[in-house]
């Protein structure tokens, strides 16, 4: 039986993937300024 992954509302990954994702629009902004 395989937990459905909704059920966590945050996991380690989709935070990493936030942080990264936030880097990058954060990095673009700072080259474009």
């Amino acid at each position: 039986m395989r937990k459905r992954q909704r059920d966590r509302p945050m996991s380690l990954w989709d935070w990493c993937y936030v942080g990264v994702a936030l880097a990058v629009l954060f990095l673009i902004g700072i080259a474009t300024v």
